[in-house]
């Protein structure tokens, strides 16, 4: 559980750093686009807790990579 918390805390941290210091995601408009913050906070959470979930511990080297690039 502390895993999933540290993971989704620190993605939604470096997410918000990056785009609105560094405007690293931006496309069309400068600024806080609101739009993007319910789809960063209810969306890539429970998908970092699925894939946390899921992965391949017991498996080899070579599956492990294979299930993070896939």
């Amino acid at each position: 559980m502390q895993i999933w918390t540290f993971t989704i805390a620190f993605q939604l941290i470096f997410d918000t750093f990056v785009d609105y210091k560094y405007h690293g995601y931006w496309y069309f408009s400068k600024g806080i686009d609101w739009v993007n913050l319910p789809g960063m906070i209810f969306l890539i959470s429970p998908v970092n807790i699925l894939f946390l979930n899921w992965f391949l511990l017991q498996k080899s080297l070579m599956k492990k990579v294979l299930y993070i690039f896939g």
